[in-house]
């Protein structure tokens, strides 16, 4: 079996209709599983276009506005949608996957500054300005 990600923050996919991309790279099938994590209802309806019949769509985004599901064409295409938090108590065991590398999370940080920028660090991260999935958030600077 061929493992492909496709990560749509990055530069080669940015721009391209998530469904059309997933699609060139499936033969027409569609992706097994899609995860969304940003909070959008137009990056969950990628998600659930790119997945193949019988795929499944986890969403881990935290929605500010309400969602329209098309609930017929999930249907159709026998889609399995999950989302919630991450358990808390899983969170010691998932830190020290991503501290022994396992894990990498560093594609998700995208931004970086210190305590002083705080301010303009919230102006871009909340208002999903220049592509910015996290800020992190260094010590201040004198």
């Amino acid at each position: 079996m061929t493992r492909i990600h496709l990560d749509f923050s990055n530069q080669q996919a940015r721009g391209r209709a998530c469904k059309t991309y997933s699609c060139e790279l499936t033969d027409e099938h569609g992706v097994d599983r899609a995860i969304e994590a940003i909070g959008f209802e137009a990056t969950l309806a990628q998600a659930l276009e790119a997945v193949r019949v019988g795929g499944s769509v986890s969403t881990v985004g935290v929605y500010a506005q309400p969602v329209t599901l098309q609930l017929q064409t999930l249907w159709q295409k026998a889609v399995t949608l999950s989302w919630g938090f991450v358990p808390v108590d899983h969170m010691p065991e998932l830190m020290k996957l991503i501290q022994n590398g396992k894990i990498n999370t560093r594609f998700l940080m995208t931004h970086r500054a210190p305590l002083n920028d705080i301010v303009k660090g919230y102006d871009i991260f909340g208002n999903k300005k220049d592509s910015c999935l996290k800020w992190v958030v260094t010590p201040y600077e004198r």
